[in-house]
């Protein structure tokens, strides 16, 4: 792949990435609110979970090996963590903030 297509490539991830992060930020905020995190701890947990799993994602793109399997378990628990806790929070009317 020539560098043009890499750099297609990765402003895409970057695009999804960031779409999918604005998505999931209400829903993370409101239940990190709802378990008693306070205003500024609610505000910075969606970074937690999602970006957790983001920079999970760009391991797997740069690392090899052990460190990329790693690295996937990481990207899979953390994607998980965030479609149960997206799942939840559409379940429960009352978190909705």
């Amino acid at each position: 792949m020539n560098r043009t297509g890499r750099t297609a490539l990765v402003l895409a991830l970057v695009v999804v990435v960031g779409m999918a992060f604005r998505v999931s930020w209400n829903a993370l905020r409101d239940i990190a609110n709802a378990i008693g995190a306070d205003t500024t701890a609610a505000t910075l947990y969606p970074f937690v979970v999602d970006g957790l799993m983001a920079l999970a994602l760009v391991a797997t793109l740069v690392l090899v090996g052990r460190d990329r399997s790693f690295a996937l378990r990481v990207l899979g628990t953390y994607t998980a963590a965030s479609l149960v806790l997206n799942y939840v929070h559409g379940l429960v009317p009352e978190l909705h903030g």
